[in-house]
């Protein structure tokens, strides 16, 4: 379930596993024209060209010159740093005026450039929480629970991260 919250804070989809390979459609010769790829989002729904031959059922060799996925690897530049600090501020100031939404861009915007501030993670954690209770979405709550764990491991001197993080515990441990 850890997947999820992270996909929905990156990308905004909740995609919990890799895309898997969907069967193409068999036209009246018995060949299929193309092999697509189901993905977690319409949005990133890929086709790949398959074999002509009705009895090749295997994906075509990938080319020795395409390039690898990269990891994303945050930014240790201090002006990068500074950048993310400034847009976890003003998300921060967002989220005390109420404006959600646009404290919740702001804040993946931040935490895009440098993951790693405790502020950033906790806040979005907030606002996932008050989104998901106004909604009873339970994929939200979840995730600000997460949210909420990482501000912990990355700033454990965070007592606010601690006193939510309790708060679920005791639910958990109420609910029947």
């Amino acid at each position: 379930m850890r997947s999820v919250g992270l996909c929905l804070l990156f990308c905004g989809c909740a995609a919990t596993e890799a895309p898997k390979p969907v069967a193409a459609p068999v036209d009246e010769s018995g060949a299929g024209s193309a092999v697509f790829t189901q993905a977690p989002s319409p949005k990133t729904a890929t086709t790949i060209p398959a074999e002509t031959s009705p009895t090749n059922t295997q994906r075509p060799a990938a080319d020795s010159t395409t390039k690898k996925d990269v990891p994303f690897v945050p930014s240790s530049d201090p002006k990068d740093i500074l950048r993310a600090k400034k847009l976890v501020e003003k998300g921060v100031r967002l989220y005390h005026v109420g404006e959600y939404d646009a404290a919740e861009t702001t804040l993946k915007e931040a935490m895009t450039i440098y993951p790693f501030l405790a502020e950033a993670n906790l806040t979005m954690g907030k606002i996932l929480l008050v989104k998901g209770s106004a909604t009873r979405d339970r994929s939200l709550i979840d995730s600000s629970r997460l949210m909420f764990e990482m501000a912990r491991a990355l700033d454990p001197s965070l007592k606010e991260s601690e006193l939510l993080l309790d708060l679920f515990h005791h639910a958990s441990n109420t609910d029947p």
